[in-house]
């Protein structure tokens, strides 16, 4: 199945895709995390809160996913794939440090437009609690960190 947004097949981190049969709840229950992280940030993420967010039962959030921690995991996963999918031709395509500011002046406007600077913001403040979690997100950002370096450099 493919995404909404981008037209492309969601993964979670394992590489499975998120939708599961014709409900796509696993997609629901990250698109309910990702609104409750934008709305009530990293401490208000709870299961009980996602869950009233997107209508349906908390069991299905560890059922799905294990564990809260692993859903806002999930989300950060289907934002990476998102920005990669709508993004990735056009930095491919760049040649010039002028073409890389417009198109990073239009990913920031984007990331705000769609809450994504907020997620990321809350979930590097739940790392600093939690080093184990910091790891996963630091993980999760490099793989971009280095793609925009990589893109940069070539102009």
């Amino acid at each position: 199945m493919e995404s909404r947004v981008t037209g492309h097949p969601v993964q979670d981190a394992s590489g499975d895709a998120l939708l599961e049969g014709p409900s796509g709840t696993k997609l629901v229950i990250v698109e309910a995390a990702l609104g409750t992280l934008k709305s009530k940030g990293f401490a208000g993420a709870s299961a009980r809160a996602i869950a009233r967010e997107g209508g349906f039962n908390q069991a299905l959030i560890f059922y799905h996913f294990g564990s809260v921690r692993n859903l806002l995991l999930a989300v950060l996963d289907l934002i990476s794939e998102r920005r990669m999918a709508e993004y990735g031709p056009a930095f491919e395509r760049a040649r010039t440090a002028v073409q890389l500011a417009g198109l990073a002046r239009t990913i920031y406007a984007d990331d705000l437009k769609h809450g994504y600077i907020t997620v990321l913001g809350e979930m590097v403040s739940g790392g600093v609690g939690d080093p184990d979690l910091g790891i996963e997100v630091a993980a999760r950002v490099e793989p971009g960190s280095r793609w925009s370096s990589a893109n940069s450099s070539s102009c």
